[in-house]
């Protein structure tokens, strides 16, 4: 899903029984917003959560110019909260 349109999209994460509040949607989409800027990417892609047992990941794809060879996979596992001050909380996967 497009970080761009993460808000306007959320009824694909819903339908599988992910269900984010509207502050914690808006955080998100603010945090992939910084997550494009800092990297320079084109584009970024939340892939969805993994919830585990003592932690739930959030997965994204950044996309650079060259669509086929400029891919990052990013995580973390705190969920951005409007009450602290967004940064780059986003960790790259070594490998996928």
């Amino acid at each position: 899903m497009e970080g761009d349109s993460l808000v306007q999209n959320s009824s694909f994460l819903e339908s599988s029984g992910v269900v984010f509040s509207a502050e914690q949607k808006a955080t998100l989409q603010t945090s992939l917003a910084i997550l494009k800027s800092q990297h320079k990417f084109k584009r970024v892609r939340l892939w969805g959560m993994i919830k585990g047992i003592k932690k739930n990941y959030f997965i994204a794809q950044g996309i650079g110019n060259d669509e086929t060879q400029d891919r990052k996979y990013l995580y973390r596992y705190k969920f951005p909260s409007s009450r602290t001050r967004l940064k780059n909380l986003w960790l790259q996967c070594h490998s996928l």
